[in-house]
């Protein structure tokens, strides 16, 4: 009926009724399929971790992503000043180059600059003892990649059993020099009568166990050989085969509690 002549029934007036417009045509939608994306090479991650891990293991010093497995070292200088000393040292991942670099470094100025001072004259040959014990463990020690938190605990001990051989390995010489100097042509006893051989005969077994201390103390700080590392803790704590039992004792005595500590023992090889 759209188009005619209608009345209203209140007013009466005609009208006629409006057409219907016509809804304008969808327009058409063009089908569009997206492009998958390109695959992945397979090896993306695996040189993406590797990418990562070499720069998390690189060199500290000089940043080469390109040398060699670093390793944990710390290297210490020790300088006089009669009444007063200055000390620096400088840790953390190193590179065989840098070790070198800054182990000869430190050491020659130490050994130069190191006794100027009262205090000074003590603390020279341990830092210089400490920086040689960090060069070996840093050398046949592991490197930062299998450096795990029990190596990390163990570090200090096996530093201080290899600074403890140290000077087990040196006290026998200090002694021979000391009684071959008394035994000059104005002492009571002439120098033909200092026995000498006797004197290495009697320190012999304490070079020994020094040298032993020392290799077991690489290997401890490396989580090898633990029943090794064991008998040189017991070793340095022996009076008749240590010759300074005095650091050697205690060094010996902690380093052993920690050894038999379970979450230790069970990272060792």
């Amino acid at each position: 009926h759209f188009g005619k002549k209608a009345r209203c029934q209140k007013c009466g007036q005609s009208f006629r009724l409006p057409s219907p417009v016509a809804s304008p045509a969808p327009a058409p939608v063009e089908s569009t399929q997206i492009a998958p994306a390109p695959a992945a090479p397979a090896n993306v991650g695996a040189e993406l971790a590797k990418l990562l891990g070499t720069m998390d293991y690189r060199c500290q010093a000089c940043f080469d992503v390109s040398s060699d497995e670093t390793r944990y070292a710390v290297y210490r200088y020790h300088i006089g000043l009669i009444l007063f000393f200055y000390y620096g040292s400088i840790s953390g991942r190193l590179c065989s180059k840098c070790r070198s670099k800054y182990f000869w470094q430190y050491t020659l100025l130490t050994a130069t600059c190191g006794w100027w001072g009262m205090i000074s004259c003590f603390a020279t040959p341990f830092v210089l003892l400490l920086n040689i014990a960090e060069h070996v463990q840093a050398a046949f020690g592991p490197p930062v990649s299998a450096f795990s938190s029990a190596a990390q605990k163990v570090r200090p001990y096996s530093t201080a059993l290899l600074l403890a051989g140290f000077l087990n390995l040196l006290a026998p010489f200090w002694v021979i020099l000391i009684v071959s100097a008394e035994g000059g042509p104005s002492a009571t006893r002439p120098r033909s009568e200092v026995n000498i051989p006797l004197l290495v005969a009697c320190f012999l077994p304490s070079l020994i166990c020094a040298a032993t201390m020392m290799f077991g103390a690489i290997r401890m700080s490396g989580l090898r050989s633990y029943r090794f590392a064991v008998a040189c803790c017991i070793l340095a704590m022996i009076p008749m085969l240590s010759a300074c039992l005095v650091p050697s004792l205690p060094i010996g005595l902690f380093a052993l509690c920690v050894l038999l500590k379970s979450e230790i023992r069970s990272e060792f090889a």
